[in-house]
């Protein structure tokens, strides 16, 4: 492991010279290469609708189904907002968002009540607040129009990058988060995940190698270390998507055994356990007809995850730029990864991004007395005087391409109101 280490250092010496001849960048051009560039955009519209309905009982004496009506005094339901990844923009402002509230089949709200905001790595949720109400059923529908883009990668501009004094913005992206190192009943016990980072490393520094090319090495050693079992999708009795499959990054370093979302806990464990901000990005799979298509019940492709993990280049105004890593679509391609001294697809540089929809940076929301019904769905509701106990959760996807309006030229890569 020691040779191993030694040999990734001198990759990290050698990549960025190598790799930018590989690129065929003119030497004598001034201007600093961009790390990651977004090409091939797509507009999506994606419509997300989040059912809360009791759960159905059948009377052992009348033999007749039946469910006890939601009665509370007050309630709210949240759902994350993602404004802007390495591979997509929204393309509304948080007062244009659409996302009606529904009691009992009846509109209520045609826009979340608040945005809450100021959580860690960018997580920001949306707010759909209810008051005095009894019924047997709570639904929110969203739209989220989203621009999404391939993603063409300079590695060897990454590899000059150093571990900075100050992470800015990213910071965040160190703290605590659900099923990464932290669980319901307090924070996880990370020797599981601290031994592999010892493993992996041979007990060298971790920061003796640039940040990109130990990000790149530890994805290697995720997909050596991980055999993917299930799609992780867990479904209702009715078929509906219930939730996500997780175990905590912890157990799948233990047992090297986990769905597809475990690995990309584990690799952003591992990345934040040697102080490399990293998050979570999940998003909806609409890729495989351009058209736009129901993103399917039970399909696993219907969802799908991958890591982003963050440098820090000082010549942007700003500073902050993350990477994608899509660790499970590397295993699908091969149980080994490629030399460490080459460019690899899904590292970086995707090239089907523009055909997925980003809408999560977590499993569960961070949110003080939210809870979920079931397995974590990425949205959940804060009920008083207390949450029902029986309850089914579902969350449906629909995704199509966005029309264009008219007099809008269909190749105007527009940037939307966040976007560089």
């Amino acid at each position: 492991m020691n040779r191993m280490w030694l040999g990734l250092a001198l990759i990290g010496l050698m990549a960025g010279p190598v790799l930018a001849q590989g690129r065929g960048r003119d030497p004598g051009k001034s201007e600093r290469p961009r790390v990651i560039e977004r090409t091939n955009p797509h507009d999506w519209t994606a419509t997300i609708t989040l059912n809360l309905r009791p759960m159905t009982r059948t009377n052992p004496k009348t033999k007749m189904p039946e469910r006890e009506a939601f009665d509370f005094t007050s309630a709210a339901v949240v759902f994350p907002i993602v404004r802007e990844t390495s591979m997509s923009v929204l393309q509304v402002t948080d007062r244009e968002l659409e996302g009606r509230l529904r009691l009992n089949d009846k509109g209520v709200l045609d826009k979340p009540s608040e945005i809450l905001a100021g959580y860690p790595a960018g997580v920001r949720l949306a707010k759909w607040a209810m008051l005095g109400w009894t019924g047997e059923e709570v639904e929110v529908q969203l739209k989220l129009p989203v621009t999404s883009y391939r993603t063409k990668f300079d590695e060897a501009a990454a590899m000059r990058l150093k571990w900075p004094d100050s992470w800015g913005a990213a910071q965040t992206a160190l703290e605590p988060e659900y099923y990464i190192d932290l669980g319901f009943d307090g924070p996880y016990d990370m020797a599981p995940v601290k031994d592999l980072v010892q493993k992996w490393t041979g007990g060298k520094d971790p920061k003796s190698l640039p940040p990109a090319q130990l990000a790149k090495y530890f994805a290697g050693e995720v997909i050596r270390h991980v055999q993917p079992s299930g799609n992780g999708i867990n479904n209702a009795r009715t078929g509906e998507i219930e939730g996500v499959s997780l175990q905590g990054a912890p157990e799948t370093a233990r047992t090297g055994r986990g769905t597809e979302f475990d690995m990309v806990c584990l690799l952003v464990a591992a990345y934040r356990q040697v102080g490399l901000p990293a998050r979570c990005v999940i998003g909806l799979d609409a890729g495989a007809s351009k058209d736009g298509r129901f993103l399917g019940k039970k399909g696993s492709s219907s969802i799908r995850a991958w890591a982003e993990f963050a440098l820090v280049d000082p010549s942007l105004d700003d500073p902050v730029v993350w990477v994608p890593v899509d660790v499970v679509r590397m295993r699908k391609s091969s149980t080994r990864p490629p030399p460490l001294d080459r460019p690899w697809p899904y590292f970086g540089e995707h090239k089907e991004m523009d055909g997925v929809i980003p809408f999560a940076f977590q499993f569960f929301a961070p949110v003080k007395g939210v809870v979920s019904h079931g397995s974590p769905a990425f949205y959940g509701w804060m009920v008083t005087p207390a949450p029902p106990k029986e309850v089914v959760q579902t969350i449906r996807f629909e995704a199509i391409t966005t029309p264009k309006r008219g007099g809008e030229d269909k190749d105007d890569k527009k940037k939307g109101p966040y976007g560089r």
